[in-house]
């Protein structure tokens, strides 16, 4: 199974409704999820010593419709790109690993968190 989920965030820090995602199953079938059918909590945070940005580090992901619980964990935490002589943005994106239960079945995997508008 693959997953792929995003937040929108208002300025003040509300969720925005269109935040979605999608399942991949073996198969090669596919569900849509809405915003309220998976939960994202970062366990903690990163500040950067470049820009000080404070970045969400360590998310739990939980989609209880199929049963998973999932730990993501960074790398490494400096994975902050600074493109302001190009795009003029200041973000974080990097690679994590990830751990969990599906069901009542272990799973283990990488993955891949963007983290932009932080300050």
């Amino acid at each position: 199974m693959e997953l792929m989920v995003y937040q929108l965030r208002h300025e003040d820090g509300r969720l925005d409704p269109h935040s979605s995602g999608t399942l991949v199953y073996q198969d090669g079938r596919t569900a849509h999820l809405r915003h309220e059918m998976f939960e994202i909590v970062a366990q903690q945070q990163w500040i950067s010593p470049r820009s000080g940005a404070v970045y969400p580090q360590g998310w739990e992901v939980r989609v209880p419709r199929v049963g998973l619980q999932l730990r993501l964990t960074p790398t490494f935490p400096d994975q902050e790109l600074d493109t302001k002589n190009s795009t003029r943005v200041v973000y974080w994106e990097g690679s994590v690993r990830v751990e969990g239960m599906h069901g009542d079945q272990s799973v283990r995997g990488m993955g891949y968190v963007e983290l932009v508008g932080y300050k």
